[in-house]
């Protein structure tokens, strides 16, 4: 799959954390741009999309509870805090 592979919750988007954070190690420019286009050039794991600080996901087994959203960026799965 190519693209950008979020899942949507209640018509809102998980953000692949790995692009936002590059898209914003360049202090100049608009961050928002390159990060979009990073979503478009890359194909990032679910692992990279949840963040550094991502929870385990217990229906699918991998770290890949979005550190802020709360939803799996794996299978969907929204666990109870």
């Amino acid at each position: 799959m190519r693209g950008v592979q979020v899942h949507v919750v209640d018509s809102n988007m998980t953000a692949c954390e790995k692009c936002w954070r590059d898209a914003h190690a360049i202090p100049v420019g608009d961050a928002v741009k390159r990060y979009e286009q990073l979503c478009r050039e890359r194909q990032c794991t679910p692992e990279d999309q949840a963040g550094p600080a991502a929870r385990w996901c217990m229906r699918c087994r991998r770290w890949t509870i979005h550190q802020h959203a709360g939803v799996c960026t794996a299978c969907g799965d929204e666990p109870k805090p």
